[in-house]
């Protein structure tokens, strides 16, 4: 769900600079920011309302309204197939992800620009681009993890 942010005309502008230069949204150049601050650990990783755990051999992320469990090798093609659905529909791999991907496997589509996943029991959760791309990272971050 989007939410509105009250900025100073200032940096309102500078944001829109941002994401002039890097041919972005404006809300894709705020998640540039928040992908600098967790980079630099300003901010703790982590996505609000998805969260990402090891399970042994497997991954569960439990998106709120539902939860996907997958296994160690099938989570990590579900992060790259994310990072996939989080480029723009312009690059050259857009017109063969459904083929390649798996993505009806693990519940994955476009939504405009954003990337839809769907839960097992026909519920939805909408990603914005940057956050696709962080649950990506988290997801890999995970699957590295050693067993205890």
């Amino acid at each position: 769900m989007s939410k509105h942010v009250v900025l100073p005309d200032e940096r309102e502008a500078k944001l829109k600079q941002i994401a002039a230069k890097h041919e972005i949204t404006v809300a894709e150049a705020v998640g540039l920011l928040i992908e600098w601050a967790v980079e630099h650990e300003k901010v703790e990783p982590g996505i609000p309302g998805i969260e990402i755990r090891r399970d042994t051999n497997n991954v569960v992320i439990d998106f709120g309204v539902f939860r996907r469990t997958y296994s160690l090798e099938v989570a990590k093609a579900f992060s790259v197939a994310l990072r996939w659905y989080a480029r723009p529909k312009g690059t050259q791999f857009s017109d063969i992800l459904d083929a390649l991907s798996g993505s009806e496997i693990v519940g994955l589509s476009r939504r405009g620009t954003s990337v839809k996943v769907a839960g097992p029991n026909g519920a939805e959760r909408t990603l914005a681009p940057s956050v696709a791309r962080e649950l990506a990272t988290l997801i890999e971050r995970s699957t590295a993890q050693l067993s205890l």
